[in-house]
């Protein structure tokens, strides 16, 4: 998992809340973001070897950035990087 790219996208969230509407938690823009974001970790997953650590982590991983995403209070973000991830998985034959 890229730190990097994790933080960066959560600074980029933080900081458009605080310009949004009070009555939202994301911008379209920013839940477009997310789901592109989703679809690429989870289409990393799909290069690593399913049958190692290296591939259980990764999806881990995936539900970690969900998680830190809900606690951050983006939870439109959080559906769109999980729905777009797990939609990718399956589209990949990596979960039924």
């Amino acid at each position: 998992m890229n730190i990097g790219r994790l933080f960066i996208f959560l600074s980029t969230l933080l900081a458009a809340s605080c310009s949004f509407d009070a009555g939202h938690d994301c911008t379209p823009d920013e839940i477009a973001y997310a789901e592109r974001i989703g679809e690429q970790d989870a289409l990393n997953v799909c290069e690593i070897n399913p049958n190692t650590m290296e591939h259980e982590q990764a999806i881990l991983e995936i539900r970690v950035k969900e998680e830190k995403l809900r606690d951050a209070g983006f939870n439109s973000a959080a559906d769109a990087y999980a729905d777009a991830a797990e939609r990718t998985l399956r589209d990949n034959g990596l979960i039924p």
